[in-house]
């Protein structure tokens, strides 16, 4: 079954890091080509996974998703076609978390409030999947950045199609403190904004939609009032739930949550799509989050919250 979807150009296997082959989509189902860590499947499995890449994950959802079409508001924003080097950055390695949550916390939780999660039930035309610093300058060199976005695309196509909302959250670019930073980094930092137009600027294995927000943000939250436009524009939209995905997790991620759980808004820190440096960092900060701000579940869980009706 691999070997006939790859003939049929479905798949394409573009590398192979140890023993998991790296597969993007193919020409057949994609001109976008996010790039899939996905290790050798069996027939049925492998059929699945394309099948659910293919629809978002959403299939239970097919007659809704098909109303929010018609609606309007789903088109891709046309973006230029990718160059050879940015193509070539898309098939780095890839690195995926071994992110956990330790069973005394998961304890201490559930005699706190009864359950293991705060938040058991999404209404996705209330929840905003919150994509942080997603751009070149944070991910072309960073292998566990590389490695989620297949989980960020799964989330933002089924949401979507669920009448939710997608944030793309950008650097300003802002100018750096040198005296913190030092001269070298602060000069780096004030250009890893990129240049352009908004939706250019993010990292080009993602398909920006007419319905999406793009914005930029002057600090690391996207949520501390004054500094990103964000709160704002989820409340024009009724928005009460945030998920929380992006680069780089202890950094702009972490204080996104933070700050959105201050203001008010039930936070999600998706964590099998949001990455660091080393797993440490990366648990360190989930465990932060799951102990004071939010709750913390991966891809899986937060699909099938989704999409249940």
């Amino acid at each position: 079954m691999r070997k006939d979807l790859v003939e049929q150009g479905w798949l394409e296997q573009v590398d192979r890091v140890g023993n998991i082959p790296v597969y993007c989509l193919g020409e057949r189902a994609t001109g976008e080509h996010p790039v899939i860590p996905l290790r050798e499947p069996d027939s049925a499995s492998l059929a699945n996974w394309l099948l659910n890449h293919l629809q978002g994950g959403a299939r239970r959802c097919a007659s809704h998703a098909a109303s929010v079409r018609n609606r309007g508001g789903c088109r891709p924003v046309q973006r230029p076609p990718q160059s050879p080097r940015r193509r070539a950055l898309m098939t780095k390695q890839l690195k995926v978390h071994d992110w956990r949550i330790e069973e005394r916390e998961y304890a201490r939780q559930e005699q706190r409030r009864g359950r293991r999660y705060a938040y058991e039930h999404l209404m996705s035309a209330r929840t905003v999947l919150v994509v942080v610093d997603m751009v070149p300058f944070f991910v072309a060199e960073a292998p566990y950045a590389l490695g989620i976005v297949a989980n960020i695309t799964r989330l933002a196509t089924a949401l979507r199609a669920n009448g939710g909302t997608v944030a793309w959250i950008l650097p300003a670019g802002t100018p750096a403190r040198e005296d913190f930073f030092g001269p070298r980094v602060a000069e780096m930092l004030s250009h890893c904004a990129g240049t352009g137009p908004l939706h250019e600027r993010i990292w080009p294995a993602f398909r920006v939609f007419d319905s999406d927000l793009v914005v930029e943000k002057t600090a690391a939250s996207a949520f501390f009032p004054g500094r990103c436009p964000l709160p704002g524009l989820l409340e024009q939209r009724g928005i009460d739930t945030v998920l929380i995905t992006g680069t780089v997790t202890n950094v702009c991620c972490e204080s996104s949550a933070r700050d959105a759980s201050t203001l008010g808004y039930r936070v999600i820190m998706v964590a099998d799509a949001n990455a660091a440096r080393r797993d440490e960092d990366h648990n360190a900060a989930l465990y932060t989050i799951y102990r004071t701000f939010g709750d913390v579940r991966p891809t899986a869980d937060l699909l099938e919250l989704i999409c249940k009706p």
